[in-house]
């Protein structure tokens, strides 16, 4: 989308500016979202003029509030694209707060917009400041990018040229899936007859895929033919999973450079990956990870999180992020896991239900469940169990502790107490059930709500 807006900007008569950046390039030192934008204009100008010498005169000393005025003189305001805040370094997010109340009076100063692509939690702390100065509510400000609509989904599996029923209806209309799906199919071209996909199926094949092209990419820098290549294969798929195990640590979700170059080596290669070279190379160019700021990333955010969650300690996590007993009075300790993290848990317990079946994931969210009675105000059990219940393929196995959690809405709002966040009409409506359940659930709810 952001890709698409930048492009929408640049075409016509009268190309507006528009300032790409990513929460990786933001510092620790930061004050604001202008610091950033002088040090993209900064590389951006080094690269104008290694191209074109002498550099044009305009360009020289260009820094981000000479360019808003340019940009608001000629009736085009500057537009600066922030994509992944989340990345943003430990340091600076300690100060989200500072940053976003400085970013916010920097874009009223200069008449620059500010475009956000972010997870939901990250707008849950950020964005009533970042939408200061528009509109009341700060949901006003947010656009919420979920599934294609029925007939976008279509059109986009007919371009795809991805066959009607091939996926689970839960993600028949999920972009990133379509896409990643579309490139397995044009890489094996002629695969068919398997069973109806779900979303984890098209990821694990998306994975497969990428670790071959990378392995196919070493053994044309090392000659190695046949069987070998298969083996090597498998070895770069354990080390993009150890990748993903050391990525869950402390931090953003990212690795650091000497982690990355200890997994993936620039030079010569240990004899337990086989030895020759071009590892590090071979993964980048591949754009399985990708540089961030000072360390590197998988280049998809769901891919990351399914992958982390795969190596996560579920029960260790849940039992810090939930499960931690509090004293009533003392002052609740800050979790070590910001609230973006959540992708990673939430996989971890839709990979029980796939691997254990779904009484095991139930139990959990029964649990859950039982958490959130005592403390309405639990941000991770409240979000985890809305997000595992909307992301479950089908929700008829979970109908038990969809009706405890509807009962239980009821009770709050008849005791007057606040319901927990993530269980408005938009969860209800997007969990796949069959209509008599949902309708079960539904009259639960408006039981719940009392007389008018």
């Amino acid at each position: 989308e952001l890709a698409a807006l930048a492009g929408r900007r640049a075409r016509g008569d009268a190309p507006a500016p528009t300032l790409w950046l990513r929460g990786a390039d933001l510092h620790g030192a930061d004050t604001s979202v202008a610091d950033a934008a002088g040090r993209a204009l900064e590389r951006a100008a080094r690269i104008v003029s290694a191209a074109r010498a002498p550099l044009p005169a305009g360009l020289a000393g260009l820094t981000p509030e000479r360019l808003a005025h340019l940009a608001r003189a000629h009736g085009r305001p500057l537009l600066l694209l922030l994509d992944g805040p989340e990345e943003m370094p430990s340091a600076l997010a300690d100060r989200l707060a500072e940053w976003t109340e400085d970013t916010a009076r920097w874009l009223r100063g200069t008449g620059a917009r500010l475009v956000v692509a972010c997870r939901d939690a990250y707008w849950e702390a950020a964005g009533a400041d970042t939408a200061a100065g528009g509109p009341a509510d700060p949901s006003a400000a947010c656009l919420r990018l979920g599934d294609l609509r029925p007939e976008e989904a279509r059109t986009a599996r007919a371009r795809y040229r991805i066959p009607d029923g091939t996926l689970a209806d839960a993600d028949a209309r999920h972009p990133l899936t379509l896409r990643l799906l579309a490139e397995v199919r044009a890489a094996l071209p002629g695969t068919g007859g398997h069973p109806r996909l779900d979303r984890a199926d098209v990821l694990a094949a998306h994975l497969d895929l990428m670790c071959l092209r990378v392995a196919v990419r070493l053994a044309a820098e090392n000659d190695l033919r046949g069987t070998a290549v298969r083996r090597l294969a498998a070895r770069v798929s354990g080390q993009v999973h150890e990748a993903a195990r050391r990525s869950l640590g402390p931090g953003q979700g990212e690795l650091d450079r000497a982690a990355f170059e200890e997994v993936f080596p620039w030079g010569p290669a240990p004899a337990r990956l086989g030895g020759g070279t071009g590892w590090a190379s071979a993964v980048l160019t591949e754009g399985l990870i990708v540089p961030a700021g000072d360390g590197y990333r998988f280049a998809h955010e769901e891919l990351a999180d399914w992958i982390q969650g795969g190596h996560l300690d579920l029960d260790e996590a849940l039992r810090v992020l939930v499960h931690r007993r509090h004293i009533p009075g003392e002052p609740r300790r800050p979790l070590p896991v910001p609230h973006h993290r959540i992708g990673p848990v939430v996989q971890a317990l839709l990979l029980l239900a796939r691997q254990h079946g779904p009484r095991r994931l139930a139990v959990r969210l029964e649990e859950l469940m039982c958490a959130l009675d005592g403390d309405p105000h639990s941000w991770w059990a409240s979000r985890l169990l809305a997000g595992v219940l909307r992301r479950v393929t089908d929700a008829t196995p979970y109908a038990g502790v969809l009706r405890l959690l509807a009962d239980r809405i009821g009770v709050w709002r008849q005791c007057g107490l606040p319901v927990p966040s993530g269980f408005g009409p938009g969860f209800w409506a997007a969990l796949h059930l069959s209509a008599t359940d949902r309708c079960d659930l539904l009259r639960r709810l408006l039981l719940g709500d009392g007389p008018a």
